[in-house]
C-alpha cells in the first residue's frame, strides 16, 4: 500500500502512468519492489517512465516511501483504504474496464459494494452548475432504486 501512495508522489507520472507501470509489474510477474529498486535506465526503457520521473523514483525512493507512510497514517485515521490492482478486495471488473491498466483506488465505506452491481458517477474537477444538478438528480434516483453508487472525479 505504501508503494502505491509513493508512486502518486512522483511528479509527471499521474494516474495513467501509475496504472501503466503497475500493469507492467504484473505482466513481468514481479513485485512493486522491483520497480523501486530498478535503475533509472530500466525505469525509462522497460517501464516507460519519462526521464524526470525515472530520476525521481531512483534518487528519492526512500523519501517517497516515508512521505507515503505518513499519508497512509492520515488516510487510516479518516477510514480511507488504498487498493492496488494486485490487492485482495480490488474489483476484478476494473481490470477489464481499464484494459489491463486499472487505477489505484482510494476508497471509504463498505468495500464489498465495489464488487456489487452498480453505477459509476464521474465528474470533472470544475463542472458547470447545470451538470452538477443533473448528476445529483441522477444519483438520487439511483440511490432511491437501491443501486450501488460509485462516485469519483477524473
Amino acid at each position: 500500500m505504501i508503494d502505491y501512495v509513493a508512486l502518486a508522489g512522483v511528479k509527471s507520472l499521474g494516474d495513467e502512468g501509475i496504472a501503466h507501470v503497475l500493469a507492467q509489474v504484473r505482466q513481468d510477474g514481479g513485485t512493486i519492489d522491483d520497480l523501486f529498486s530498478a535503475t533509472t535506465k530500466r525505469l525509462r526503457d522497460h517501464y516507460g517512465l519519462r526521464t524526470a520521473a525515472a530520476q525521481i523514483m531512483h534518487d528519492r525512493s526512500e523519501q517517497l516511501r516515508e512521505l507515503a507512510s505518513q499519508l497512509i497514517e492520515r488516510a487510516d485515521a479518516l477510514g480511507v483504504v488504498v487498493l492496488g490492482p494486485a490487492d485482495a478486495g480490488y474489483p476484478a471488473r476494473l481490470d477489464e474496464f481499464y484494459e489491463g491498466e486499472p487505477p489505484v483506488l482510494y476508497a471509504r465505506g463498505n468495500l464489498a459494494l465495489l464488487d456489487a452491481p452498480g453505477v459509476a458517477v464521474m465528474n470533472s474537477a470544475k463542472p458547470p452548475a447545470e451538470s452538477l444538478e443533473y448528476t445529483l438528480a441522477l444519483a438520487s434516483r439511483l440511490a432511491e432504486a437501491a443501486q450501488t453508487l460509485v462516485v469519483g472525479a477524473e
